[in-house]
C-alpha cells in the first residue's frame, strides 16, 4: 500500500470508530492517542516492536540517554527507517534476560524449549533493536534477538503448555481460534502463527494499533491477512490472520474461541471490561488466558476478582483452573511479582 492509500484507509477507520464510539470500547487515559488522526502513515506502515512491545520495557533499554517514554517514542518515530542498530541494545542486559528466561523455560516447560528458541529469533522484518549473543547461536553464527522477542517467547511457551494441559476442559478443536485483545502491534500472534495449527488468529485493538498490526501482519504473511472493520467487510475463511475493530467483535461468526490478553485489561475501566466481557460471551468464548496486574494503581482500575468476564465464566464453568504464576526476566529482575496469570476454563463435558 502507498502512503496515500494507508492515510485514506486510516481516515476511514477513524470515521468508523467515531460512528461506533458509544459502545463502551473507547480508550481512556494515555490510550486516547490511538485515535489521533494526525498519525504519520509511514510510521503506521513501518512500526516495529522496539518501543511498543507491551512488556513495559524501560526506554533506556533502547535509548540509554532517554529521559522518558515520550522522548523514546518521539526519537523512535524520527529515526531513519525506524530500524535501530545494535548500538542501542545493552548486550549484557539482553544476555542476562535470554539466559534467565531460557533457564526458566528449561526448568518449567522443557518440552517447549525448541519453541522458545525459535520465537526468540528476531528477523529484520520484525524490526527492533537486535542484539547478537554468543549464547544464542546456530551453525551459521549468532542469531539476532531482542527484549520483546524473548518476552513474547515466554508467553507463547506458557500459552501452548497451558492449552495442552487443559485441553480436555476447554474443548476447542482444530478449528478453534485465538483472539487477542490489545496485542500491541501483533508480535505475539505473528509468533503463534508459526506453531498454532488450529483456526484463525484474530487481533482486536484500538484504531492506530489495529492499522499498524494489519500492516505488520501483511509484511510477514502477504495475501493471508483479512480485515473486519467496516460494515461491508467479510471475513475470508482462508485468511491466516484477521484484524478486527472492537465495534465489530460481536459480529464475528460464532465458533470455538480462546481469548488472549496480556496486560491490556489492566488499562481498562469498567465500561471497557463490560464491553469486552459481553462480546466474548456472545461469540462463544471457551477460555480466557490473560496476564494482568492484581494491583490497583488508578481509581479506574479493576482488580482481577472484579473483571466482569470472570462472573459469567464461573457461572457456566464446572471447573476453573487455578492461578498459574510465570516469570519474565528483564535483565536480572524477575517481574512476576506484579503480574498474575490465570486460565479460566469452561467445562463442556
Amino acid at each position: 500500500m502507498t502512503g496515500e492509500e494507508i492515510a485514506d484507509l486510516f481516515a476511514r477507520l477513524l470515521q468508523a470508530a467515531r460512528a461506533h464510539g458509544d459502545l463502551g470500547w473507547r480508550p481512556i487515559h494515555g490510550e486516547v492517542a490511538k485515535l489521533d488522526p494526525t498519525r504519520d502513515p509511514a510510521v503506521l506502515a513501518n512500526i516495529r516492536d522496539y518501543y511498543h512491545g507491551g512488556f513495559g520495557l524501560d526506554p533506556r533499554d533502547y535509548f540509554p540517554d532517554a529521559g522518558s517514554e515520550a522522548e523514546m517514542v518521539a526519537r523512535g518515530g524520527a529515526a531513519a527507517d525506524r530500524v535501530f542498530g545494535d548500538v542501542v541494545v545493552d548486550p549484557d542486559s539482553l544476555d542476562r534476560m535470554f539466559r534467565n528466561s531460557r533457564a526458566y523455560v528449561e526448568k518449567v516447560y522443557p518440552r517447549f524449549l525448541p519453541v522458545f528458541d525459535r520465537v526468540c529469533i528476531d528477523p529484520v522484518a520484525s524490526g527492533g533493536p537486535r542484539g547478537y549473543l554468543d549464547t544464542f547461536v546456530s551453525e551459521s553464527g549468532p542469531l539476532p534477538t531482542c527484549h520483546a522477542s524473548i518476552g513474547v517467547a515466554v508467553r507463547v511457551v506458557s500459552l501452548m503448555a497451558a492449552l495442552e494441559k487443559y485441553k480436555p476442559f476447554h474443548g476447542v478443536g482444530p478449528t478453534g481460534r485465538m483472539l487477542e485483545i490489545g496485542g500491541g502491534h501483533g508480535h505475539l500472534l505473528k509468533s503463534l502463527a508459526e506453531f498454532h495449527r488450529g483456526g484463525q488468529l484474530i487481533a482486536v485493538d484500538l484504531p492506530a494499533n489495529l492499522m499498524a498490526t494489519h500492516l505488520y501482519f501483511e509484511r510477514h504473511f502477504p495475501g493471508a491477512v483479512g480485515r473486519f472493520w467496516f460494515d461491508d467487510d467479510r471475513i475470508d475463511p482462508s485468511a491466516r490472520l484477521v484484524t478486527v475493530a472492537p465495534w465489530k467483535l460481536r459480529e464475528l461468526p460464532v465458533a470455538d474461541t480462546i481469548a488472549l490478553n496480556f496486560r491490556s485489561f489492566q488499562h481498562m475501566d469498567r465500561a471497557n471490561h463490560t464491553f469486552y466481557s459481553d462480546a466474548l460471551k456472545a461469540i462463544g468464548c471457551k477460555a480466557v488466558y490473560h496476564l494482568n496486574r492484581d494491583v490497583v494503581r488508578d481509581p479506574t482500575d479493576l482488580r482481577l476478582d472484579d473483571y466482569p468476564l470472570r462472573g459469567w465464566m464461573r457461572e457456566m464453568a464446572r471447573s476453573v483452573a487455578p492461578l498459574e504464576f510465570n516469570t519474565v526476566f528483564m535483565g536480572d529482575e524477575a517481574v512476576s511479582l506484579y503480574l498474575v496469570e490465570e486460565l479460566l476454563i469452561r467445562d463442556q463435558t
